[in-house]
């Protein structure tokens, strides 16, 4: 295990490694964050632009381009679906492409609706400005140079869908920026998105195939950088763990940024059946909707909005936090018990996943992969924090029962490490 440092602009938010600096008893980071002195706030001036659409039935595409207004970029966009006239499917509805248009003014999709019905909803794109709000008694504000670029080169991409309906895609935008909005656009089949995340500079999708389908995807990439000791902020906020999606009918949920921020992005998993169907942009919060193509009651879970803000600072301080390699559990089932020391007041977010196959067939067998437990802690001085994981009800009787490994994923300040934990 090792102690890794990190050189960032940025106050809060997921960086770059840029240096192992030696071993520690636990697996630990360096992140860089500005001093009280010298150090004040400034909001970032975002606009929602918007416009309706129809989609005829039995349309082969429903194109169109939203534009932000001049000496904005776009920094995330999409379709968002309203309704479907009677006698059509929600799944027939699919979007076949989303980017950003040429120098990021802009915002354009292509919508695919098979149903004989049409289909209505709106075209959104955030939208940031070059420069931040005013702040501080001189009323100034500091220019936001924002370079940012769709990381997929749109030259390869093999099919899928045709064995295994879920592809999963992982764009890795460049070091020390942030990964905003998801970009893709097929040549052939379609899909229905059911899981996005957001990781710094790493935006993964999966998506659900219909068909044989082949997919080129990206992302857009922020940089943070303002100037020499300014720099953006960036939290991921998330909000609430579950939504219940009632059988036949969307559902959504506002997930709103603290103190003004820009919501920037969301990330969400779904279960097999409920459907993805855009989310609702405004200026401060997202509102994710859903549908719920089965005859069960449903949930969408891991929910979180991506917000953004800018600071500046002149005296970077570093924050410190590590993983403690040794969990317990309830012997319930019903939580496990992590460790986490850090240099200052923390907040932290841990999740545990599965780190091999373990129960009995049925919905209480986890795999690799699998989101077990989840929790939250924090420490309002250096110290280390105990943090208490809830584990997913399904699950509680396999982690009562057996040994297994896992694998802890731990936030702090937006920045995530990972540790392979044996949960007794």
């Amino acid at each position: 295990m090792q102690t890794r440092r990190v050189h960032s602009r940025k106050f809060t938010g997921l960086v770059a490694l840029a240096a192992a600096v030696g071993a520690m008893a636990l697996p630990g980071m360096t992140i860089s964050s500005a001093s009280a002195a010298g150090a004040h706030s400034h909001n970032v001036i975002s606009k929602v632009e918007q416009k309706s659409l129809t989609i005829a039935g039995l349309t082969s595409s429903g194109e169109l381009t939203v534009g932000c207004p001049t000496n904005y970029y776009a920094i995330d966009g999409g379709f968002v679906l309203d309704s479907v006239d009677t006698g059509g499917e929600v799944s027939d509805v699919n979007v076949r492409l989303s980017a950003p248009t040429t120098g990021f003014s802009g915002w354009r999709v292509d919508v695919v609706n098979d149903n004989p019905v049409p289909a209505q909803g709106k075209v959104q794109v955030t939208c940031v400005s070059k420069t931040t709000a005013k702040a501080g008694p001189d009323g100034h504000v500091h220019t936001m140079s924002i370079p940012v670029q769709q990381t997929s080169t749109f030259s390869s991409a093999s099919v899928w869908g045709h064995s295994d309906p879920e592809g999963t895609f992982t764009t890795n935008c460049p070091a020390n920026t942030i990964a905003t909005g998801p970009v893709f656009e097929f040549h052939q089949g379609s899909a229905t998105l059911n899981r996005l995340s957001l990781d710094g500079a790493k935006l993964t999708m999966s998506m659900l195939a219909n068909e044989a389908s082949k997919t080129f995807t990206g992302a857009v990439c922020v940089d943070p950088a303002l100037a020499p000791d300014q720099y953006l902020v960036f939290e991921n906020l998330v909000v609430q763990d579950t939504l219940t999606v009632p059988e036949n009918r969307f559902a959504d949920m506002t997930l709103t940024c603290p103190d003004g921020g820009t919501a920037a992005s969301i990330e969400f998993s779904t279960e097999p059946g409920v459907l993805y169907v855009g989310n609702d942009h405004r200026i401060n919060a997202r509102a994710p909707r859903y549908y719920n193509d089965t005859d069960d009651t449903d949930v969408v879970k891991d929910f979180g909005v991506l917000c953004i803000g800018a600071r500046t600072g002149t005296s970077p301080t570093p924050l410190t936090f590590a993983v403690s390699p040794t969990v317990t559990k309830a012997s319930s089932g019903k939580y496990i018990i992590a460790s986490v020391e850090c240099s200052s007041g923390c907040k932290i977010k841990a999740r545990l996943k599965g780190n091999q196959t373990v129960g009995n067939a049925g919905p209480g067998r986890f795999y690799k992969g699998t989101t077990i437990a989840y929790g939250k802690g924090k420490t309002t001085a250096g110290g280390t924090a105990t943090v208490r994981l809830v584990v997913k009800s399904r699950f509680r009787d396999t982690v009562k029962n057996n040994a297994f490994s896992a694998v802890l994923h731990v936030t702090v300040a937006g920045e995530t490490i990972t540790q392979t934990v044996n949960v007794p």
